[in-house]
């Protein structure tokens, strides 16, 4: 397996390039810094570095000059979001075998890294031949031509006599790009452009638009530092119809910074602290965090815990539960948001209030045996599948071995765990659409250039999690929270609609008060249709309460989306 160093210094390109590499079955090392790439590469000897340009401290520049140095045959790619033609070939003429520039194609990254890989054991291969073979003069060929010759030559060799040879030299025609790599193809070849396959994406324009607006009002309404993400899906197919990040970016101006705050931090800035803001804000607003991130889903979460339960049979419906002052395990203690005592409740009382004592419990009486069986089996152990590049390779969770009293108390609740925005998605579809794990997708069809189409995308259900019967209770409780708890802020007047508040705190932030405010919704919820997940990063608001800053967009998309999509009101709309 060769092994690949990535050597650049934003932690979501090593992110991104791990996941493409490895994907692929090479082993990844990595460095945040030149300096410490020297030292992996001297320790660990990998066949393939990918060294960014720009770096704190020693440039990409010199440091592959050292690394040339100390490795003659490790074969170099340089890597940069703002690079010009004069460093590309600074780079090339210093030794590098190839520059490609950010935002990094997946195509190029895999088919650069082969080709490098392939140059490198050459070289080495050269190298071995070298000091094994004899020299050796020898003339090779065997055509008539030749032939002839090596006979006139075994004549004339023990003579004194001068030999003329004449005739045409031998020539091989290439041709080569600006970098004096040759093409693959020679230039005297043709290639006539044709069309290619057309894509029908099962996103709709229309509930986009909903999605977009509704995210880009909340995100200056409640001053969101770190960008929203919002999923509108299909609970029954897993058909992606509509997927945001905001602030986002114009895609025929990609290197301009969309978001405001950060392109006035950029342009306050000079020389290298520029250079290296201007490139973080631009892999921040290039990167789809609904696909490629993880978070916290905090009492989101809570909908999974209390499914599992109920469908192995840890707790009824009509389990009851008590909250006070706080709950200890093992050492450790529980309080609820805000030192809320809930005092005596029953488990839907529970999920409406949010109660992180009473899930503890719920927890407990599931065992960390079945809370992690249940855990893969909802998917959130694995990528969901979703046919889009840079999907994480799996999230961050405690596994049965690892997990202790503790650490099952706050993963019953919706903390100390790290999964996909996708993944919480697909899981909650699970939740309502009687216990089916369907696979998420946006590719609907493959068209010809005629218009028919090559290939239509199938649903597929990846295996089914829950009960039907668990199903239908989960929907019952999910209405409850919406009617009378946490949830009131996504009614739709005329649509009976299921959901579940979650604010979570970013465990691995520096700020101990950031928190990801988010909602997910579901409607109709007695006939469950279309599932609404929006997640505010870091809102600085009145609240950091998912219920209050996230709900109301939800029920925005959704109250526009359902009448669009031909699903009628059931109840009573007031006038």
């Amino acid at each position: 397996m060769a092994r690949i160093l990535i050597i650049d210094d934003e932690e979501p390109i090593r992110f991104s390039l791990r996941g493409i590499l490895e994907d692929e079955g090479y082993e990844v090392l990595e460095a945040a810094t030149a300096e410490e790439g020297l030292e992996v590469a001297d320790a660990e000897r990998p066949d393939l570095v990918f060294l960014d340009i720009w770096l704190p401290g020693m440039d990409g520049l010199t440091a592959q000059a050292r690394l040339k140095g100390n490795h003659p045959d490790l074969p170099v790619v340089m890597i940069s979001g703002h690079g010009t033609i004069e460093t590309a070939v600074s780079a090339i003429q210093q030794g590098a075998y190839d520059f490609i520039e950010k935002p990094l194609s997946l195509e190029k990254v895999v088919i650069v890294a082969a080709r490098a890989l392939e140059a490198g054991s050459l070289r080495r291969e050269n190298q071995v031949l070298r000091t094994v073979l004899p020299e050796q003069d020898e003339l090779i060929g065997q055509s008539p031509v030749m032939l002839k010759f090596q006979e006139l030559l075994a004549r004339v060799a023990p003579t004194d006599v001068w030999v003329l040879l004449t005739g045409e030299n031998g020539v091989v025609l290439t041709a080569v790009n600006a970098w004096g790599y040759t093409l693959e193809q020679s230039y005297e070849t043709e290639r006539f452009p044709t069309e290619g396959d057309g894509l029908r994406l099962t996103i709709d324009s229309c509930i986009q638009h909903y999605l977009e607006n509704a995210l880009s009002y909340a995100v200056q309404e409640h001053h969101v530092a770190a960008r929203a993400v919002g999923i509108v899906m299909d609970v029954n197919t897993g058909a992606v119809l509509a997927m945001s990040t905001t602030p986002s970016y114009d895609p025929n101006e990609p290197r301009v910074i969309a978001d405001t705050a950060a392109r006035n931090t950029v342009e306050a800035l000079t020389g290298d602290a520029r250079k290296t803001t201007l490139q973080l804000a631009q892999q921040t607003q290039w990167r789809n965090k609904a696909v490629s991130d993880l978070y916290e889903p905090g009492s989101v979460f809570k909908l999974i815990t209390c499914a599992a339960a109920l469908d192995a049979g840890a707790i009824t419906k009509h389990s009851s539960f008590y909250c006070g002052e706080s709950i200890s395990v093992a050492g450790t203690r529980f309080h609820c948001a805000n030192h809320k005592r809930h005092g005596a409740q029953s488990v839907t009382q529970a999920l409406e209030n949010s109660c992180n004592q009473s899930f503890i419990q719920i927890g407990a009486r599931l065992g960390k045996e079945a809370f992690c069986d249940y855990f893969a089996a909802f998917g959130l152990r694995e990528p969901t599948g979703v046919d889009l590049p840079a999907e994480p390779k799996k999230s961050l969770y405690y596994t049965a071995d690892r997990m202790g009293p503790v650490e099952l108390a706050s993963c019953a609740f919706g903390q100390s765990s790290k999964i996909s925005y996708m993944e919480m998605a697909a899981a909650v579809c699970a939740v309502v659409n009687g216990g089916r794990l369907m696979q998420p997708y946006l590719v609907s069809d493959i068209l010809n250039p005629d218009g028919s189409i090559l290939q239509h995308t199938e649903p597929v259900c990846r295996r089914q999690v829950i009960k039907p019967e668990t199903s239908e209770t989960m929907r019952e409780m999910m209405e409850a929270v919406v009617l009378y708890g946490g949830g009131r802020n996504a009614r739709i007047q005329g649509y009976r609609v299921g959901g579940k508040s979650g604010t979570s705190q970013k465990l691995d932030s520096a700020d101990e008060k950031a928190r990801i405010a988010s909602f997910v919704a579901v409607a109709p919820i007695d006939d469950p249709q279309f599932l609404c997940l929006v997640c505010l990063d870091e809102p600085h608001s009145w609240t950091t309460s998912g219920g209050a800053l996230s709900g109301p967009v939800c029920a925005e998309v959704l109250q526009k989306a359902l009448p669009y999509l031909g699903i009628e009101p059931t109840e009573m709309v007031e006038k």
